[in-house]
């Protein structure tokens, strides 16, 4: 499960980054509005700290874009801020923050609001995941996959590969994300092996193959009609 941290002091955001990976979790760390853009719509985090004052940008005007965008307005979102005045808050909020968070703050108490939020959206264990789009199911506590009324036999890779894609649906992955994903990052990218592996995994999914989508020269998608920012 990814977290992402936007705070522009790199103390903050190396603590904060440091109680994340002890709960098991990968922070992903930006300090200004742009390279978070970027990362929310590469990487698919399942959270974001968002810092009220960026160097580039306004984390509430970030909040307000992030929350009224199609695609990505599912995302929850904790503001940081050492603006704790009453107003700060409610400015937050109305904006479609999910929790606001005052500086100074005790990272245990930071982690358990979280947590708490991602259970609020369903999404407090990653592997508690179940996709369900265009007649194909996805149990990844069971680890399977159903086709209409039919569970498909797919191999340990397969199976990995449409775990990854389903994780975000929408977003682009390279056929080099796709092979660090499922063979760890010391893999060798082989993007004829990942091509094959789609192949025939599309095959499994008919009449539903439709739903996994070859971005030309870059890698795949699961089928979403949003738009990016």
């Amino acid at each position: 499960m990814k977290i992402l941290i936007v705070e522009d002091d790199l103390e903050i955001a190396t603590l904060i980054s440091m109680h994340i990976k002890k709960e098991g979790m990968t922070p992903l760390v930006t300090h200004n509005g742009s390279d978070a853009y970027q990362a929310i719509q590469n990487e698919g985090p399942s959270l974001i700290l968002l810092d009220i004052m960026l160097p580039d940008a306004s984390g509430l005007d970030m909040c307000r874009k992030i929350k009224t965008h199609l695609k990505y307005k599912q995302i929850p979102i904790i503001i940081i801020s050492a603006m704790s005045e009453d107003s700060n808050i409610v400015n937050g909020l109305e904006m479609g923050a999910d929790d606001y968070v005052a500086k100074p703050f005790s990272p245990k108490v930071l982690m358990a609001r979280v947590k708490a939020t991602l259970r609020g959206f369903g999404i407090a264990e990653e592997n508690s995941l179940t996709f369900c789009k265009g007649g194909v199911q996805l149990n990844h506590n069971k680890r399977s996959i159903i086709v209409g009324s039919r569970e498909i036999d797919t191999t340990i890779s397969e199976y990995e590969i449409f775990y990854y894609l389903a994780r975000r649906p929408g977003f682009v992955r390279t056929r080099d994300q796709i092979s660090k994903e499922v063979h760890g990052d010391g893999s060798i990218a082989n993007n004829r092996s990942i091509d094959v592996h789609i192949t025939s995994l599309r095959k499994k999914l008919n009449p539903f193959d439709h739903l996994i989508k070859t971005i030309r020269g870059i890698g795949y998608k699961l089928n979403d009609s949003s738009d990016d920012f």
